[in-house]
């Protein structure tokens, strides 16, 4: 079956669509809704849907905010968005940014249908495929296993980076002791645990640095460090530069294009 999540903060959109919606005829089952963005970035990494439906404004995170992050979990996820009339023009950039489409509200029964059946005639066979592979994952060999778990928490660390999380609160999250995951994820990975997650949140942090005006301080405390100092500290030993350098050879740049 292709698995459907559906996000939007009112309770009450999200029972419309899972009535309006001929999910059993279309092939599809719903793996649940979430009232928030940081909601359905959790239940993505967990399920894997193959389509998300979502609200273009809600808290946490905007619908577009959400869409980029969900791609960048599940880059096949095909995603459309629900706008009010005054989201219009909003909602036709997200088309252009490759939003499979959006449904006006009132959201009406013909029109999402419509777009369910091409999802559907998009998809195949996929989600089903990938949903019988789920299922057989108990006769998968150990090092599916592990590839598996490890992808798991790689899921669970790009959305949990800009908290104080540890390794072991990421190995509980895929249900291995500490030890065994931290040999685990740096046999998989070729690194260890630590560095990676200092390389996860290096890489936010230049982004960060090269397209926003934020502050050094307000940077570190988005990607997850309390010191600034101890974050300048490890910004310069992993690019060879303090913060406050790099966004200038950044500007510098871009002005020389």
């Amino acid at each position: 079956m292709i698995k459907v999540l559906i996000a939007d903060d009112e309770k009450r959109i999200c029972e419309l669509i899972q009535i309006l919606g001929d999910w059993k005829g279309h092939g599809m089952e719903l793996s649940g809704t979430a009232e928030n963005g940081p909601a359905a970035l959790e239940k993505i990494a967990m399920s894997s849907p193959d389509i998300l439906i979502t609200d273009i404004r809600m808290p946490g995170l905007t619908g577009l905010e959400l869409i980029r992050e969900a791609k960048k979990l599940s880059p096949a996820l095909k995603t459309v968005i629900i706008s009010g009339y005054a989201d219009f023009d909003y909602a036709k950039t997200a088309i252009e940014e490759g939003v499979f489409a959006y449904l006006l509200k009132p959201i009406q029964r013909q029109e999402l249908n419509e777009v369910l059946e091409k999802l559907k005639l998009l998809i195949g066979g996929g989600g089903e495929e990938e949903r019988k592979e789920e299922s057989e994952r108990e006769g998968e060999s150990e090092k599916e296993k592990a590839h598996h778990a490890v992808r798991l928490a790689r899921r669970y660390i790009r959305i949990h980076f800009q908290e104080q999380i540890t390794l072991e609160s990421v190995s509980e999250s895929v249900g291995l002791t500490p030890s065994y995951f931290s040999n685990l994820f740096k046999k998989e990975m070729g690194i260890g645990f630590a560095r990676y997650l200092i390389n996860v949140r290096m890489d936010e942090a230049k982004e960060l640095l090269r397209e926003t005006n934020l502050s050094v301080a307000e940077i570190c405390r988005r990607v997850g460090y309390n010191d600034a100092k101890h974050f300048s500290h490890i910004f310069e030993e992993t690019s060879g530069m303090r913060p406050s350098v790099y966004r200038a050879s950044a500007s510098e740049s871009r002005e020389l294009l």
